[in-house]
């Protein structure tokens, strides 16, 4: 088993068993009288939390349905049909119609206001931003385990990584992108919750700590399998409990609506089931005329 990771890389040879968290300043000066391996100053634990979420987190409501499309005026020449448990799937020949042409969006911005955003303090901030801090991709498989702790795996350039959080993962989905640290992110996480107390099934899962408290030592976690000096596989997991330390009621507020909208449309869909159309496709051969 790997040694404990906290968001600050602190590590005592002589207690594997220690858990730090960077929002405890105190226990990191004690640490610091304590042992020499301690290296870090005060100045560094004060450092300021920078992570961001890039764009809005969801709150589980449904995009508006598109519109229905317009179809042609369809001259059939035959028809096949294929009866399934509920409903049909129809194939109908038809004679080459004569399609619309393509509707061209019209730009939001004019010439000149592209010309001018261009030109924009705005603009040359976003391109130093994205030469300094280019987007780096990640996935993390997140099981939680009670709605209390998250077993997680990650992988960076072949390697894997597994770790227990002291987090609710649940509250870190919603969004994609994320910054903070001198990096930037973008991520998918599959996501799976396990009820331990209420299942009927045993369950097994893999061993590791007794995890602090999240209302005494802040976000944290273990690193069980990996390589816990590389810093650029770590991080990806730093910034996100970065980011629950700096906005966690605005994460959890938001995972609340998920919530209560999914509970909304289910129940919706429970009282007035959607009723199976048939499926209609239309063809007509290659070349045409």
């Amino acid at each position: 088993m790997k040694q404990l990771v906290s968001r600050r890389k602190l590590f005592n040879p002589l207690a594997s068993s220690l858990f730090v968290s960077r929002s405890k300043l105190a226990l990191a000066l004690i640490l610091a009288i304590v042992s020499p391996v301690f290296g870090q100053t005060l100045q560094e634990d004060e450092e300021i939390n920078d992570a961001e979420i890039v764009g809005e987190v969801s709150d589980g409501r449904p995009a508006p349905p598109p519109e229905p499309a317009e179809l042609p005026d369809f001259k059939i020449r035959r028809a096949k049909f294929h009866q399934l448990s509920e409903h049909r799937m129809i194939f109908h020949q038809v004679e080459k119609p004569d399609l619309p042409q393509a509707k061209m969006v019209k730009p939001q911005m004019s010439e000149e206001e592209i010309e001018a955003f261009f030109d924009s303090e705005e603009f040359l901030k976003m391109q130093k931003e994205a030469a300094e801090s280019p987007l780096e991709f990640a996935a993390v498989s997140a099981t939680v385990y009670d709605g209390e702790k998250t077993y997680l795996r990650w992988w960076h350039e072949g390697q894997s990584f597994e770790a227990w959080s002291n987090l609710d993962f649940n509250h870190l989905s919603g969004f994609h992108e994320f910054k903070g640290r001198g990096k930037r992110f973008a991520f998918f996480m599959g996501l799976g919750n396990v009820d331990t107390k209420n299942s009927k099934l045993e369950i097994s899962h893999p061993q590791g700590p007794r995890l602090p408290e999240l209302s005494e030592r802040g976000p944290a976690y273990f690193l069980l399998e990996g390589d816990e000096t590389n810093e650029d596989a770590l991080i990806f997991m730093d910034v996100l409990h970065d980011l629950y330390e700096k906005d966690s009621d605005r994460l959890k507020k938001a995972h609340e609506e998920r919530v209560k909208n999914r509970q909304i449309r289910e129940e919706e869909l429970r009282k007035n089931p959607p009723k199976k159309e048939n499926a209609k496709f239309y063809f007509w051969k290659k070349g045409e005329k």
